[in-house]
C-alpha cells in the first residue's frame, strides 16, 4: 500500500500578468497639446516651457516597436539658461529642491531588474541617465524611507538601440508603497549641455523570482489532492519557472 504524502509546494516563478509595470512605459501613447505639439501621456515633461521660447525637450520618435521618447537638452531664445529633456512619473516638482512627493505613484512590488532600451548621445562633459526609486512611508517616524533603487548613467555615445538590465539595490526588506522614475538627457541640472540626447524605449520591470515578501495568492495557484500517493494536479494563473515538492517528512520528491 502506498503511503500518503502530505506535501508543501515551493514555487519559484514569474508574475507577468499580475506584477505592476509603469503606465505607458513603451511610450506608445501621446496626446496633442492644443495643436501646438505632441506630449507624452501619463508622464510629466518640461515641454510646457515651449511657451517661453524653449524647443521641445521630449519628442516622439521611431523606436524598437512603434514609438519611443527622445530627451534632448534645449535652450531658449527668451531665457538665458538651458534645461534638460526630462520625463518623470507623477508631476515634476515646481522648484529645484529635493521634493519627490509629487512624482510618486502607487507601487507595491519588489522587482529584481529595471530593463530598458536606450540610445545616448551626450555632449562632451555631459551625462544622461535614468533612475527608479522604491519608497515607503513610515507611519511611526512620519518620514518616507527608501526601499530600493535601480539607476544608470552614461557619458558615452551609443547610437544603436541597446538593451540594459539594471539590478535593484535593496536597502530594506519592506514592501514599498510607492515609486518614482525620472530620466534626463543631462543628469546634472546645474551643468546642462544643449544638444545632449537620451532616447528610451520599452521600460520593463522584471520579476525573475518571487521575493520573500511576495506571496502567492490562493486563487493564483491551486494544487490538489493534498495529501496524495501519486498524482498531483496544479492549476496556475502565473508562469511557473520551478517547482519543488517537499514532504512533511522533509524529503524532496522528484517530479516525473
Amino acid at each position: 500500500m502506498k503511503n500518503l504524502i502530505l506535501f508543501y509546494l515551493m514555487v519559484i516563478g514569474f508574475l507577468p500578468a499580475k506584477a505592476q509595470q509603469i503606465t505607458n512605459s513603451g511610450f506608445e501613447n501621446w496626446w496633442d497639446e492644443f495643436g501646438t505639439y505632441e506630449d507624452l501621456m501619463d508622464w510629466s515633461t518640461l515641454n510646457y516651457l515651449n511657451a517661453f521660447g524653449y524647443d521641445l525637450g521630449s519628442k516622439k520618435i521611431t523606436g524598437k516597436k512603434d514609438y519611443a521618447v527622445e530627451l534632448i537638452s534645449v535652450g531658449s531664445n527668451l531665457a538665458g539658461f538651458p534645461v534638460p529633456g526630462i520625463i518623470a512619473t507623477g508631476e515634476l516638482p515646481q522648484n529645484s529642491g529635493p521634493e519627490i512627493e509629487s512624482m510618486l505613484i502607487p507601487f507595491n512590488y519588489r522587482p529584481v531588474y529595471l530593463n530598458f532600451w536606450f540610445q545616448s548621445l551626450p555632449k562632451t562633459g555631459d551625462s544622461c541617465g535614468i533612475i527608479l526609486v522604491l519608497t515607503k512611508y513610515n507611519v511611526n517616524t512620519g518620514e518616507r524611507e527608501f526601499i530600493a533603487e535601480a539607476g544608470f548613467a552614461t557619458g558615452d555615445s551609443i547610437g544603436e538601440w541597446t538593451e540594459k538590465n539594471i539590478r535593484f539595490n535593496y536597502f530594506s526588506q519592506e514592501v514599498p508603497d510607492s515609486a518614482y522614475l525620472i530620466a534626463s538627457s543631462s543628469i546634472n541640472s546645474t551643468n546642462v549641455f544643449i544638444g545632449s540626447i537620451f532616447r528610451l524605449d520599452e521600460i520593463n520591470l522584471v520579476y525573475t523570482e518571487l521575493s520573500n515578501n511576495q506571496k502567492i495568492n490562493s486563487d493564483e495557484i491551486i494544487v490538489y489532492p493534498n495529501p496524495t500517493s501519486s498524482l498531483i494536479n496544479l492549476d496556475s494563473e502565473i508562469k511557473i519557472d520551478k517547482i519543488e515538492i517537499i514532504g512533511i517528512d522533509g524529503k524532496n520528491y522528484q517530479l516525473n
